[in-house]
């Protein structure tokens, strides 16, 4: 999965934003479309994920089109997706504890944001994950019942998105 994000700081006539990929750079596809806020002079995060994504290198961009049809774009945005020996499980947790088991080619120091279903912040730790095999416990004060998002993006390239359910 690929975690795309984007902020607006000021929004004039904005009807809505498309993201889309391309292996090429040339030919995009669509990914998603998102509701803009019309006209807005506050920051707005807006988030997406891509769950489909190519493997290799990808080239995402975003697309800010009007609601008189007129549109834009944001500069490419390159991601390699690739397949290795990396693995992130996450084999327990519970309301004040999740259990993440790893598994790395190489040493590796992770940033672990966990988002509720809103995509609002909720945890944000960093941790230092060895080589080969380890288990980290992130404890975090008690989190409401619910599907969460846990996002760990690696100083070497690696990031992993898993779905968490608490109940």
């Amino acid at each position: 999965m690929v975690y795309l994000t984007w902020v607006t700081s000021s929004e004039i006539n904005n009807d809505f934003f498309t993201i889309e990929k391309s292996k090429d750079a040339v030919s995009f596809v669509e990914v998603l479309r998102r509701t803009g806020a019309g006209n807005s002079n506050t920051l707005i995060d807006y988030s997406a994920i891509d769950t489909k994504p190519f493997e290799g290198v990808s080239y995402y961009r975003l697309k800010q089109t009007d609601f008189d049809g007129k549109f834009s774009y944001s500069p490419l945005v390159a991601v390699n997706i690739k397949q290795d020996a990396s693995e992130l499980n996450i084999t327990r947790y519970n309301k004040s504890a999740i259990r993440l088991e790893w598994l790395l080619p190489s040493q590796e120091d992770f940033v672990v944001h966990v988002f509720d279903a809103r995509g609002n912040l909720v945890l944000s730790e960093s941790v230092k994950v060895s080589k080969d095999y380890e288990v980290i416990n992130l404890n975090h004060p008690e989190l409401p019942a619910g599907v969460y998002l846990l996002r760990a993006t690696g100083n070497l390239g690696s990031v992993f998105v898993k779905k968490i359910l608490l109940d």
